[in-house]
């Protein structure tokens, strides 16, 4: 642009102040059930397994950086019948006698398997001892 604003689509949706002081990124996921079935009528159970379809959720996403002092997120999850912040937060770096010091609402650090992103574990579902975890406060 005239202006300097740098855009990218590597990955994701990428833009970037002239001065590259400021830096944004854009991205979002969909999840998606399908099931296929082919039911010839040789169960005796008269259980019956049909196609189908649906979108299990989508979430959208902006995360970017203010002169590498200053980090941001918010992700929004449309799942179901509802809309749900997932992630939303300020993290101000390096600070003074302080270090590193994160405010809002993100996942907590319990545990690997709620750590991970939903785009990289094995099944489908998260395992049991997870319903009993504090996941984001």
């Amino acid at each position: 642009f005239g202006n300097g604003l740098t855009f990218s689509t590597a990955e994701s949706l990428h833009w970037r102040s002239p001065e590259k002081r400021v830096r944004m990124r854009f991205g979002g996921r969909v999840q998606w059930d399908l099931t296929g079935a082919n039911d010839d009528g040789l169960g005796q159970s008269g259980y019956t397994v049909e196609s189908g379809q649906r979108i299990r959720r989508a979430r959208l996403y902006i995360e970017g950086d203010i002169d590498k002092r200053l980090d941001f997120r918010a992700d929004i999850d449309f799942a179901g019948s509802g809309t749900h912040l997932r992630d939303f937060y300020l993290r101000f770096r390096k600070l003074p006698a302080i270090g590193n010091f994160k405010v809002g609402y993100y996942k907590e650090p319990f545990g690997l398997d709620l750590l991970t992103s939903g785009n990289n574990i094995t099944f489908l579902e998260r395992s049991l001892p997870t319903a009993f975890a504090p996941i984001r406060n």
